[in-house]
């Protein structure tokens, strides 16, 4: 066994019992085929199961499956409600440059401006 295919035993294996770092490692793996066999549905998979346990990264992650419809159905409803789950910046500065300023999802300009970032919107806005 190789020391990558030992590596990816051992991600699994944590993932499987619910490390979230672990999880969103494994998301990145399939995402990128890092590893393994590329797959955009096993990397939303194990996105989602480390982003349900608040990692901010996978949420952001998750935000761009959704967006792209990248291993799930797109919806720019779910794109835009898992990138702004924690208020992570980069996630509200880039969900927001993909909307209408009209259209902008409540959501994200509370979590926004409850995070400190509705001067990035606000931005992003003028700039349309």
């Amino acid at each position: 066994m190789s020391n990558k295919e030992e590596g990816l035993k051992w991600y699994l294996k944590a993932a499987e019992q619910g490390h979230a770092e672990a999880q969103y490692d494994l998301g990145y793996c399939y995402y990128y085929g890092n590893g393994v066999k590329q797959s955009y549905k096993e990397a939303a998979k194990w996105l989602r199961k480390a982003a349900e346990q608040g990692h901010a990264e996978a949420q952001y992650n998750l935000g761009y499956c959704y967006y792209n419809g990248y291993g799930v159905e797109r919806s720019y409803e779910e794109a835009a409600e898992w990138s702004a789950e924690q208020g992570y910046e980069k996630a509200i500065v880039d969900i927001s440059k993909q909307y209408d300023f009209n259209i902008l999802p409540e959501k994200l300009i509370d979590t926004a401006n409850s995070n400190g970032g509705g001067d990035n919107i606000t931005v992003v806005a003028i700039s349309h």
